[in-house]
């Protein structure tokens, strides 16, 4: 039986030049590839942006695709009417429980502020001991840097748990996470 992974990804493209977002479409494409023969997506439900792109590529290759978005989200990201199942909630909120309710690993994908949110979300809970699902992270172009820098200055402070990101895979290659997830239990417990 196929797990769930959870993406969470921006709901636009990066501004970068025309033959490096290519090369994103072709990475992405080329792990959701691989990826779906073990893996279902579970995400934000949007059809824009990185976030439309990753569907349709899970879609693509016949893999069970939930959105859940909240109500009030679908002029902004435009719900994806071609997934296989929506779940429609009130708030962020919601659609954060759901999706952390619904997965069994995590994937970050590049984002913005709501993609932040929703890392932050899920190694606050991981650290609470809410759970003990894998969070993998693709630095890509080295995205989340600053991020990383930010918790490591925390621990060093004694204000973030040393051991917040052990518990987690970060790299700026897809491909070596894609090869991580593929076949393997994708749990820390």
């Amino acid at each position: 039986m196929k797990k769930n992974l959870v993406i969470f990804c921006g709901a636009r493209f990066p501004n970068v030049p025309a033959d490096e977002l290519a090369l994103l479409k072709i990475e992405v494409a080329a792990f959701v590839k691989i990826i779906s023969a073990d893996y279902n997506l579970v995400y934000g439900g949007g059809n824009i942006g990185l976030m439309g792109f990753v569907a349709t590529e899970f879609l693509n290759n016949k893999a069970h695709v939930t959105g859940v978005i909240p109500g009030y989200l679908n002029t902004i990201e435009i719900l994806h009417e071609h997934i296989t199942e929506t779940q429609v909630v009130d708030d962020l909120h919601q659609r954060k429980a759901m999706m952390e309710h619904l997965g069994d690993v995590f994937l970050i994908l590049p984002g913005g502020i709501g993609t932040l949110d929703e890392l932050c979300e899920v190694l606050t809970l991981q650290s609470l001991h809410r759970h003990k699902k894998l969070v993998c992270i693709w630095n890509w172009k080295n995205l989340f840097a600053g991020f990383l820098q930010f918790v490591e200055t925390g621990i060093s402070s004694k204000l973030i748990d040393d051991n917040l990101l052990k518990a987690c895979l970060i790299n700026e290659n897809l491909g070596e996470i894609q090869k991580k997830l593929v076949g393997s239990k994708a749990n820390l417990g």
